[in-house]
């Protein structure tokens, strides 16, 4: 995504009290994903950066008595069976005080992740809906009434919480693509897939892709479903020799993908008739990426 961050939004956000900050037996303070908020997000050479909306609500406190800081926040992709795994981490740099008055902070924190963790985020969800978990850790010290310096005999309280927040998936998938990051795929399609698109090979490319993308319980055999009728017409359009010219020529080489066109439909109709057979999401990310390369490598040859 270069310098233009990709936005998406929250939806059915699940408070579980989990980011409360106690001090002795009161609330001070909590923290919660900005409901209003976007999470936005940029692809930079190596690193990925989400910026996470954070709203901090602090209680209204007769004097100043205590700091909040060394605040760091980790986000986790919530798993099937209930596990998660971590996707990007990073430090809200803030620091929170106790004042007269209730007051409320929104921001938005930085976190870094690599393109590789949001990818395997992307494969353990297998389509399932975009569950997100925000923990935090952070350090809580009392301070002398009426100054801001901390009691000379005071330990820091150490205090933690986390989140659940579902993500729309729909956009959750269209961020991730406009931000470079098509992880869910796993491969860059080298073929242009925006715009209007007219050849019938990329729309079968593009639909496919989509299906994938999208994700749930028949995405993977629709993404092959996709891609099955335009092998057909292709294979009927321009049949293989049953001789191979073994010769190193284009003639040779054009053979060998045509070949594997062929080798490439048997699997589409294997997925697609065969009752006994489940198409999976490695059998479509085969048959995707494959044609895909395919396509690619026999135009190369006009």
């Amino acid at each position: 995504m270069g310098g233009q961050p990709s936005s998406l939004t929250l939806s059915g956000v699940v408070h579980n009290n989990g980011m409360d900050i106690n001090f002795g037996q009161r609330r001070i303070a909590t923290l919660r994903f900005q409901v209003e908020g976007q999470i936005s997000a940029w692809k930079e050479f190596d690193c990925v950066t989400l910026q996470i909306p954070i709203h901090a609500e602090m209680q209204a406190e007769p004097t100043s008595t205590w700091l909040c800081q060394n605040i760091n926040l980790e986000l986790f992709g919530i798993q099937s069976g209930g596990g998660e795994r971590l996707i990007c981490t990073g430090p809200m740099r803030e620091i929170l005080q106790s004042r007269r008055g209730h007051y409320d902070l929104a921001r938005q924190v930085p976190l870094r992740c690599t393109s590789r963790a949001i990818a395997e985020y992307e494969r353990l969800r297998d389509g399932n809906p975009v569950g997100l978990r925000l923990k935090f850790t952070a350090q809580v010290h009392e301070l002398q009434v009426g100054t801001d310096h901390r009691k000379m005999l005071c330990e820091p309280l150490y205090v933690w919480g986390q989140e659940d927040v579902r993500a729309d998936q729909s956009k959750w998938t269209t961020a991730l693509r406009n931000a470079g990051l098509s992880a869910s795929v796993l491969f860059e399609v080298p073929l242009p897939m925006t715009g209007e698109i007219e050849d019938d090979a990329l729309k079968a490319l593009t639909s496919a892709f989509s299906s994938f993308e999208n994700g749930g319980t028949t995405a993977w055999k629709d993404s092959v479903g996709h891609l099955r009728p335009f092998l057909e017409k292709w294979k009927t359009a321009s049949p293989n020799t049953s001789l191979e010219p073994r010769d190193g020529s284009a003639a040779d080489r054009e053979w060998k993908l045509l070949n594997l066109r062929d080798a490439l439909h048997k699997c589409c109709n294997f997925w697609i008739h065969e009752a006994a057979s489940e198409c999976g999401r490695d059998d479509a990310l085969l048959i995707v990426s494959t044609f895909a390369a395919l396509l690619k490598s026999h135009r190369s040859m006009r």
